[in-house]
Order: C-alpha cells, then structure tokens, then sequence
C-alpha cells in the first residue's frame, strides 16, 4: 500500500485532484466524492483511471496535506453526504454502502437496464438513475426493507 501526500492548499476539487497527480477517472460516473466526517474533518474517495477506489483524508500534521491510499476495491460510481454517508456502485450494478470504513453490499438495482449514476441528499438518501435510450427510472433505498424501490420513469 502506498501512501502519497498532496501539498498544496486547502481546496480539494477535481481539478485540484487532477493537477497533483492522483488522477480521478474521466470515464467513471462521478470518480470523487467529498464529505465531512464525524470529527469534522473533510475526507474524499476517488475512483482511479484503473478503477481501483481510493481513500483521501487530511493529513493530521498538516493544514494543507492530503494522504491517498487504495482501500482494495473497484468502482464505477461513487456519492457521499456530509452526514458521512457514503455509497458506492460497482461495475456490476452492485450497491455498497461504507459503515464505520467497511463496506457492506447492500443489494443490487433490480433492473436490465444500465446504472447511469448514484446519488446521495444531505439527509442521506440514497438515489440511483439506471435505464437505457433515455427512458430513465429513479431507485431509491429503503432501510426498513433493505430493498431499492424502483419510483418510476424521471423525464430527462
């Protein structure tokens, strides 16, 4: 496992991301995903050209840092809350959902159609697109099932 430190400012965007090097993927959905964790510390995942998913935190002897690392896991799409909710979709259509930094499979978007892209509010919600030649179904998770509710045809 490698560990790289980002010097520059405070800022972490995508373009931020791409100009020191760690390259998020320009074919993935939404290779990054910022949020704040439970200590108040801003934290990010980004998905790499090879697929492999990524762990960025602030390096906590610095004020500018970032480390990188590599949490052994390939992904397509990932989304986060500032609630610290983070969830992450594989090339298969599997959903993942990170509890406490350990990823659970918490199921699969029941449909034929492609995944196009996931999605979390700042309440925690979680949200997925999936269909093809643009007739676009909206999936949301409920808990109390442990189930993705297809919502119906979104009109793109």
């Amino acid at each position: 496992m490698s560990t790289y430190t980002l010097t520059a400012n405070s800022k972490l965007t995508e373009d931020f991301i791409h100009s020191d090097s760690i390259l998020a993927s320009p074919t993935a959905t939404t290779p990054l995903a910022t949020f704040v964790n439970a200590n108040g510390q801003s934290e990010a995942l980004v998905i790499q050209d090879d697929g492999e998913l990524c762990h960025l935190q602030r390096e906590p002897l610095s004020s500018s840092g970032w480390n990188i690392f590599g949490i052994g896991a390939t992904g397509q799409s990932i989304a986060a809350a500032n609630s610290g909710n983070v969830w992450m979709a594989d090339a298969q259509q599997g959903i993942w959902q990170s509890n406490a930094g350990h990823w659970n499979q918490m199921g699969y978007i029941d449909v034929d159609d492609v995944l196009c892209d996931i999605s979390v509010g700042r309440d925690g919600t979680f949200y997925a697109l999936a269909g093809p030649n643009e007739i676009y179904h909206l999936f949301t998770y409920n808990p109390a099932s442990g189930t993705f509710q297809d919502t119906g045809v979104v009109p793109i």
